[in-house]
């Protein structure tokens, strides 16, 4: 159970970078527009 709590510790950052790349583009390309 730790090392699965671990694993997902070290890969949500991993999973939230492009998610967030993605909001901010999206953000960006909406104010462009």
């Amino acid at each position: 159970i730790i090392i699965a709590s671990m694993i997902l510790s070290f890969e949500l950052p991993f999973a939230l970078v492009p998610l967030l790349k993605f909001t901010s583009s999206k953000t960006k390309m909406g104010q462009h527009t």
